[in-house]
């Protein structure tokens, strides 16, 4: 349909349209902004309204989209929330979709729960949903699981998780659930320790979807085997090299499809999904270098963890928490290593970027199990950090909680 769009398209400037017609075009060209990469979705978006801007009801719709590109784009400044203050829009779809666009800039902009779970309080359709109410519903759901989420309250984002897909399937809606809203439950899960159950959900959904290797999916099965190793090594010491090769094949194959994929049009969420992925090979990189697994040398796993840390910069220009993380990774292995000089000067970046960002779950693991055994590799001179609350606790407790269960190879806790 695209390539048939793109011909009709190309005939505008020679055809004078009905007003009708020009609205019913200006849709299509909407739609097909959810198609292709940057460059095509403004393109599309432009067309749509220079097409229907005369028609209120089509200029609501297309500020909504263009706010959503607009988040989407790695720097791009948001435009003015014009029209979105109101209550008293007649249509509850679009009044839907307003306060779904407003919960995603709150999370992105890292806002409590309790504000998230007000603006969602203001879509309540009743009686009978469409299939475009209830999708919405779920997806304003997700938004508030996912700022539980990011809060780093794993347990009650994996019950509000579970609670909506089994709403959704009870329902036996004909709407597929969200690649988001699985990955998200499957890294609450992790972060709970139930690696195999993420695992399984996750591998089921990839059997039942697609075969393609480079999607979100994928991704996080490769994020929920590292975690199984992560964990394991903090309980025994020694690194799981099953779990190990597991996340560093399938991060090495979805790294290949993102690079044959997408180039400088990427999107802030397909810059951070690369990033995502450059920064679990980093991890499988330093973490083999614990037990001696691989033939990864010093200066590897420091090209890794650049890398990654350039990676990070590309998502936002503002160094945020995951380039501290890859500053922090870069000090314990050069400490480790016996290189006190470099491993200082990592330590004082790290620092100071921990001070203007504080813990964040944004990454799955980065403010919880990987930035612990970061600490109980270098205790006496690098992370005696008394503003990094609890992340010993936590995982000790979790540790305590699962010597009470009898399976050796995968504890379950919490």
């Amino acid at each position: 349909m695209i390539p048939l769009l793109v011909t009709v398209l190309s005939y505008l400037d020679d055809v004078e349209l009905g007003a009708e017609l020009r609205i019913a075009l200006a849709d299509v060209c909407l739609s097909a902004s959810y198609f292709g990469l940057l460059k095509w979705k403004d393109h599309m978006l432009k067309i749509a309204q220079d097409l229907g801007e005369a028609e209120p009801k089509f200029a609501r719709k297309h500020h909504i989209r263009l706010s959503e590109i607009y988040r989407i784009k790695s720097g791009a400044t948001l435009p003015p929330m014009v029209g979105l203050e109101s209550r008293e829009i007649g249509e509850r779809i679009h009044c839907g979709n307003v306060v779904l666009l407003r919960l995603k800039f709150l999370v992105d902009q890292n806002i409590s729960v309790s504000q998230v779970e007000a603006v969602a309080q203001l879509f309540q359709p009743s009686g009978t949903l469409s299939n475009q109410e209830r999708r919405l519903v779920m997806n304003i759901q997700a938004i508030v699981a996912r700022a539980y989420l990011h809060q780093g309250d794993f347990e009650e984002a994996a019950k509000r998780y579970s609670a909506l897909m089994q709403e959704h399937i009870s329902a036996e809606s004909q709407i597929t659930i969200d690649h988001s809203i699985l990955t998200n439950y499957a890294e609450a899960l992790c972060e709970l320790g139930r690696f195999s159950q993420a695992i399984k959900h996750i591998q089921t959904e990839i059997e039942y979807r697609t075969s393609f290797t480079g999607t979100r999916l994928h991704l996080t099965l490769a994020n929920a085997w590292l975690m199984q190793c992560l964990r394991r090594y903090w309980d025994s010491g020694v690194v799981d090299q099953t779990s190990l090769r597991e996340a560093e094949e399938k991060y090495q194959k979805y790294l290949e499809s993102w690079n044959q994929r997408f180039d400088r049009h990427a999107s802030r969420f397909m810059k951070y999904n690369k990033y995502l992925a450059l920064a679990g090979m980093a991890v499988s990189k330093h973490i083999s270098t614990f037990n001696q697994l691989a033939d990864t040398t010093i200066p590897d796993v420091m090209r890794a963890w650049e890398i990654t840390r350039i990676a990070a910069l590309d998502c936002s220009p503002q160094p945020r928490s995951a380039v501290m993380v890859a500053h922090y990774s870069q000090s314990v292995l050069a400490y480790c290593f016996g290189y006190e000089k470099e491993a200082k000067q990592f330590y004082q970046s790290a620092k100071t970027l921990f001070e203007n960002t504080n813990k964040q779950y944004h990454f799955i693991g980065q403010g919880t199990v990987w930035l612990d055994i970061l600490r109980s590799k270098a205790p006496n001179i690098l992370f005696r950090f008394t503003s990094i609350p609890g992340v010993r606790a936590l995982w000790a407790q979790r540790q305590l909680a699962a010597s009470d269960l009898t399976s050796e190879s995968d504890k379950e806790t919490l």
